[in-house]
């Protein structure tokens, strides 16, 4: 069974999403809790953070696509001022849900 998987739980007044996220080969639980209040709580690596749900943002950095050795940099969440890499699978999960809508690329510029 793979482990990065995003679990997603709704209820009438929130919604709670479980996954990983990945840094230098290891992984660590995420939990992000979508409140009612348009807030959001972020607990990550032990650290427990809260902003406003419109400041979630899904990154994909196409700069670390050329090296090879980046390629766990790729994608990413910015939640206002925390931010943290997610793997490729999360990635592909987590844009599915209307939670995760805002996203934006960082790429070359010339």
């Amino acid at each position: 069974m793979q482990k990065d998987l995003v679990r997603c739980e709704r209820y009438p007044d929130r919604a709670f999403f479980s996954f990983v996220n990945l840094f230098n080969g290891i992984r660590t639980p995420v939990n992000m809790v979508f409140m009612p209040d348009d807030t959001v709580i972020v607990v990550v690596g032990g650290a427990q953070y809260r902003c406003k749900s419109d400041l979630v943002i899904v990154l994909t950095d196409l700069t670390s696509v050329e090296c090879k050795k980046l390629d766990d940099l790729t994608y990413s969440i910015k939640a206002d001022q925390l931010s943290f890499y997610i793997p490729y699978i999360v990635y592909t999960q987590l844009v599915s849900y209307s939670e995760f809508c805002r996203q934006e690329v960082i790429s070359h510029t010339d």
